[in-house]
């Protein structure tokens, strides 16, 4: 399995989005946990080391970019990878979080199954997530406004 022993946080305030991942990530050999918002995430991380992070933008109490920033900040070497349903608008010239803001990957929701796994593979096989050399891979995965296939 792809996934053997590496851990997978999940944040999203919709408990069914963190279910179907959660299901996606651990039938592929992911081990798993979930928070509801970016406070809990943050009291996760001092629980526990994960190695990468998928995180929803909007939530309460503290949403995913203040999150990424903790992470950037504080955990800079675990990948996290953004979800949020706000990549879609073509009328939005200016998308809510990008890879310049430190995130690994952007992915539209709903975010098709093999394209997560995609980006969590990818993110994994980076050895340093902050270095230049990861810049093109980011940019490949930052698909904003038009969620498709993996790229080749």
């Amino acid at each position: 399995m792809e996934g053997h022993g590496k851990r997978v946080l999940i944040v999203d305030d919709n408990r069914d989005v963190r279910h179907v991942i959660s299901l996606l990530l651990m039938s592929a050999g992911y081990t798993v946990s979930e928070a509801g918002d970016g406070v809990e995430a943050v009291a996760e991380l001092k629980r526990r080391r994960y190695d990468v992070i998928l995180t929803d933008v909007r939530m309460p109490h503290m949403n995913g970019r203040e999150l990424l920033k903790i992470c950037r900040d504080q955990y800079p070497l675990t990948p996290v990878i953004v979800l949020s349903n706000d990549f879609h608008s073509p009328a939005d010239s200016h998308p809510p979080v990008s890879a310049e803001d430190g995130a690994f990957a952007c992915l539209s929701k709903p975010v098709d199954a093999r394209l997560l796994l995609y980006a969590v593979r990818n993110a994994l096989a980076d050895p340093d997530p902050t270095a230049h050399n990861a810049a093109p891979l980011r940019k490949d995965l930052a698909l904003h406004w038009k969620p498709g296939p993996p790229p080749a």
